[in-house]
């Protein structure tokens, strides 16, 4: 799926976790344009979602990013 920022998995209490800093797809485009060391994205967040998977069973949604940090944080504005 293109034109996404992130996916919505719904839960059905009244808790919301977001992993803004999980994502890890750089286009291909942007990656030619980046250094070798930022391409490795040295300060993605590789394993918050498995330090965050009990939320599901709370019935929690939870907010996931599809791209790398370095292309959108979701934790900013403009």
């Amino acid at each position: 799926m293109t034109g996404y920022t992130c996916t919505l998995h719904r839960g059905s209490a009244p808790l919301l976790v977001s992993l803004p800093h999980d994502g890890s797809d750089i286009p291909a485009a942007l990656a030619a344009r980046m250094t070798p060391e930022a391409r490795r994205a040295p300060d993605t967040d590789w394993h918050v979602s498995r330090l965050y998977s009990f939320a599901r069973a709370l019935g929690a949604s939870i907010l996931v990013p599809r791209h790398s940090r370095y292309v959108i944080d979701l934790n900013r504005g403009e």
